[in-house]
């Protein structure tokens, strides 16, 4: 996993959105939780340049991933490794954490009971930092997910919907476009379909 780690400096060290990403995470002092970690490392920038003041806790519901990320992070005491089941209700107190962070977190099937429990946990100024995948109304994914009612369905409604939450937009970035559909992935629905990978970052009022 550590290669993984370094891989992901490696690969976005000159994209400027990730850059952009990296530092509203990184100038976070206390707890930041990512969301669904997965096998990416893509926060290696993140655990490399912690705060003194900052925790950096990586989530999975895999045990294979959960026991990678240990061995990769043995050395880091600001970085801790948990199994949380993000389906279901955060095992966090009201206004606890201060950033939530993720790559595509709308990979968790309740994302929209996800939300809602970021809005619970956060502080009052606490900051949502996430990259996510959208897709054009012409779109067979886009029909997909509004017929299932998925809270990403488009980027307007989305940010409506964290809006209701507390959650305000403070900045929005395309990142990238792109035509393609990795292996194992479920979206797009139809692999011609047009991806667009946002980076958005929200502020709890």
């Amino acid at each position: 996993m550590g290669r993984m780690y370094n891989y992901a400096k490696i690969r976005f060290k000159d994209n400027r959105v990730m850059q952009e990403f990296y530092k509203e995470v990184l100038e976070t002092n206390g707890i930041i939780i990512d969301l669904a970690s997965g096998p990416s490392g893509y926060f290696g920038p993140v655990v490399d340049n912690l705060g003194e003041n900052s925790t950096f806790v990586i989530t999975d519901a895999s045990e294979f991933l959960i026991h990678a990320h240990s061995v990769a992070n043995r050395k880091r005491d600001n970085v801790k490794i948990f199994d949380i089941d993000l389906e279901k209700s955060l095992p966090l107190r009201d206004e606890s954490i201060d950033c939530y962070c993720g790559y595509v977190p709308s990979n968790v099937d309740k994302f929209d009971l996800l939300l809602n429990e970021i809005s619970r946990t956060l502080k009052k100024n606490g900051k949502l930092c996430i990259i996510d995948w959208f897709f054009d109304e012409k779109t067979e994914t886009y029909k997909y997910l509004k017929e299932n009612n998925k809270v990403t369905y488009s980027l307007d409604y989305f940010t409506t919907f964290c809006n209701r939450l507390g959650l305000k937009l403070t900045c929005k970035d395309l990142d990238r476009k792109y035509i393609g559909k990795l292996e194992g992935d479920l979206l797009p629905i139809n692999p011609f379909d047009e991806i667009m990978v946002y980076s958005l970052f929200f502020i709890k009022q």
